[in-house]
């Protein structure tokens, strides 16, 4: 049996996702897109230099992801 179906889900209007599955728990998943990228910015360290972004991806302008 597996572990990771889901029983239910609900939208909430503040951008957050609730589900509660078969493991007795129930989760709440930020599905704001802007409080996502900011989350992920915070963690994303170090920043991406002009140098690696060079490297990485010729041709294109610089435009660091995280401001």
């Amino acid at each position: 049996m597996a572990t990771d179906r889901l029983y239910t889900v609900a939208f909430g209007s503040d951008g957050l996702l609730a589900s509660g599955g078969v493991d007795a728990t129930a989760r709440l998943w930020d599905i704001d897109p802007e409080r996502v990228a900011r989350r992920a910015c915070a963690l994303a360290h170090p920043a991406i230099t002009r140098p690696q972004w060079e490297r990485h991806l010729p041709g294109v302008p610089y435009q660091p992801p995280c401001h």
